[in-house]
């Protein structure tokens, strides 16, 4: 790479505008994160955090967001491709949970998932109930802020 040029190689996005991926379809490629890769990424971000606070005193709180994914581009079926990403995340965030003990799982994901539809969702299905929303805020703060 040149100085002072940037380059976007192995760089992911979580969206992409069709248009645009079709327009310039050479310059992507479709990476589906495994549990290994996911495990990679929150390893990074341990170390830099650990780096950053020299001390080591902080607490990771990771998650899995219930919202599901509205498009794929896997040629799989919203719905199976929206179980298989949450199982991977999951996978690996029980996996890097278990192996620092100053990291936990905040369950979000198992809050919405596990709750009544009716008071989980909105009818979209893809949207979080704002009451419920607020319930998630207010078990999270009660959980890592009023013990302080």
């Amino acid at each position: 790479m040149k100085r002072g040029t940037t380059s976007l190689q192995n760089l992911y996005a979580n969206y992409g505008d069709p248009t645009l991926l079709a327009r310039y379809s050479s310059e992507f490629e479709l990476h589906l994160l495994d549990i290994q890769d996911t495990l990679t990424c929150l390893e990074e971000i341990y170390r830099l955090l650990h780096k950053k606070h020299q001390t080591g005193k902080f607490r990771l709180v990771i998650t899995v967001s219930p919202v599901p994914l509205q498009s794929t581009f896997t040629g799989l079926d919203i719905i199976i491709a929206n179980t298989a990403s949450k199982a991977v995340l999951r996978a690996a965030a029980a996996e890097f949970v278990e192996k620092y003990d100053d990291v936990d799982y905040f369950p979000s994901f198992e809050i919405v998932n596990n709750s009544a539809h009716s008071l989980a969702w909105r009818p979209d299905r893809l949207h979080v109930n704002p009451e419920m929303v607020r319930h998630i805020v207010d078990t999270f703060y009660r959980t890592y802020f009023q013990t302080l």
